[in-house]
This record gives C-alpha cells, structure tokens and sequence, in this order.
C-alpha cells in the first residue's frame, strides 16, 4: 500500500517524496487511517517498524485540517519519549515530514539551557517532543501549559517505565483534557504498559506488528545456579575470565546494588551505582505534585 493512496494534503505527500517514502509499512497500513480519523491507538510495534510516521502522519493531517493558532505557552500535540536521543531523533524526523508546512517542532530535553527552550515554549508550539523529567521542570515553573493538548503519544512506553517514568507519566496525562486523542507505541506489552494504557486510551484500535514481548535474536541467554552469596564472586570470576568490558547490572533492590559495587571493588573491577539514592544533577530526585492549586500561573 502506497502513502499516496492515503488522501494526504498535498504538502504533506511532497515532503514524504522528498523523503523518498512510498510504500507503507504494516504498522504505518493498520495504524494511520484509523489515527487520522480520531481514533485512540494501542500499538504493539519496535524501533524500525516506522512507527515514527505511523503516529505524527494523522497527526499532521488533522492538524493541518484544523488549523489552529497556538497560544503562548501552550501545544497542540505533546508526544513523550524517555531519551534525549530518541527526542533529538524525533524532532528531526518529524519536522521533514512537516517541512512544508506552516507548524512548529520543538524538541525539549535535560543537558540543555531551561532558558533557551522557555523562550520557544513562550512563543507557542505547535508539536512538542519532549523527555517526561524536563517537561514536568518546564510545568512546574509554568514554562508550559498542557490544558489545550489535542494530541498525545508515549512513544517507547516500555522504555519509560523501565528507565521509572511512569510517575511522571501519569502527573502528566493528569494535566492534559481528557478529550485529547491518545496513542500509545511500545514495543513489548507488559502488565504495566496494559495498565498504563488503561489510564491514557479510550476505546483503542489495538495493532501488533510484532510477536510480543520478543527479545532480540542477537540476546544469548545463559543462566546459572548459584547460592545468593556465592553470587558477588561468579560475577567477578566471569568478567575477568571472559573479559567483559561493558556490563549492565539489574539487581533487586538499592542495598543490592551498593552491595555488589564494593564486592566488585574489593577485586579491583570498577563500576558505577545508579539508583533513586544517588544524585543525578540539579534535578534529580522525586518531582513536584503538579498541583494546580500550588502552582498557579
């Protein structure tokens, strides 16, 4: 199936040519016309699906249906993802999808200067990119208003309740109309991205490109039986025999992880602890309530 079978404006069309877009892939077939139509959307569907222009193409289109101008400090469409790196690539993706058209893409996320991106919120967006931690900052300090989304979209759902988002998360769906369109992409469905998406969708069109909850065919696995304290020295024996070099480290709990670092030291392996414990730079820690009645801007 071909993009230009889809109706799309005309500009629009242009800019997926100059793309060099023709043929839709299977999520952007089941998911596109019925977004477009205003439909809530639950898609099941990984990185390289081209999922991107499966949630922002309706969008688009809708937007430029309804043209709208945006209030300072306020967004139409507000799309989450839980990287800096997954928010830069989204923005560049997007904004040549609507290089054509009379609408702002602005892509916000930490590491960078509050003051700089205040200055283009001020101005009104039309389609915001953004990280939950940074979106709330801007919220919090009444940068940002979220009472006129029309259009919201996790994209990597999984990724953000992995990486501990789903508080902000759900601070944030709480200042957003209910009567916005929501569309959800994860590329697992876990008990928690269900449940998630019970609070954010209504009546959703459920698509799956993808066998779920499937793991990487490049992913070995291994597992061995050991006592809980002999653990800390297979661990050690392990990266020094098969000389690993980088190693990633899930554990149970906090003390876990301090545990097993000073193991680790004491056989001379370095490493670094990342747990809600340990400061992460100016604004780490828990997030403020986004309590209208606190914060009144």
């Amino acid at each position: 199936m071909k993009f230009s079978s889809l109706d799309l404006s005309a500009d629009l069309l242009s800019a997926l040519d100059a793309c060099g877009y023709t043929d839709m892939t299977p999520v952007q077939q089941q998911a596109i016309v019925p977004a477009r139509r205003g439909k809530d959307i639950l898609a099941n569907a990984q990185t390289g699906t081209g999922k991107t222009a499966a949630f922002s193409l309706p969008i688009l289109q809708q937007m430029t249906e309804r043209p709208k101008e945006v209030q300072p400090g306020h967004v139409r469409a507000l799309i989450l993802t839980p990287t800096r790196e997954l928010a830069e690539q989204l923005a560049d993706t997007i904004g040549r999808y609507a290089q054509n058209l009379p609408l702002s893409v602005l892509a916000l996320y930490g590491g960078t200067t509050v003051a700089k991106q205040a200055n283009k919120l001020a101005k009104g967006v039309d389609v915001l990119i953004a990280t939950p931690g940074r979106l709330i900052e801007h919220a919090v300090e009444c940068n940002l208003h979220l009472s006129q989304v029309e259009f919201l979209v996790l994209d990597e759902a999984d990724r953000m309740l992995d990486m501990g988002f789903l508080s902000d998360v759900s601070k944030i769906l709480q200042q957003t109309p209910e009567s916005r369109q929501s569309l959800l992409f994860s590329a697992t469905i876990s008990p928690d991205v269900n449940e998630l998406s019970k609070q954010l969708l209504k009546r959703p069109e459920v698509i799956r490109v993808a066998k779920q909850n499937v793991v990487a065919d490049t992913i070995d696995h291994v597992v061995y039986e050991i006592d809980e304290q002999r653990k800390p020295d297979l661990f050690a024996k392990l990266i020094k025999e098969e000389n690993w070099f980088q190693v990633l480290v899930f554990t149970s709990t906090k003390a876990q992880a301090d545990s097993l670092a000073m193991d680790l030291k004491v056989d001379g392996i370095k490493g670094v602890i990342c747990h809600g414990d340990i400061s992460q730079g100016p604004v780490a820690g828990r997030w403020p309530t986004l309590n209208p009645a606190r914060y009144r801007c």
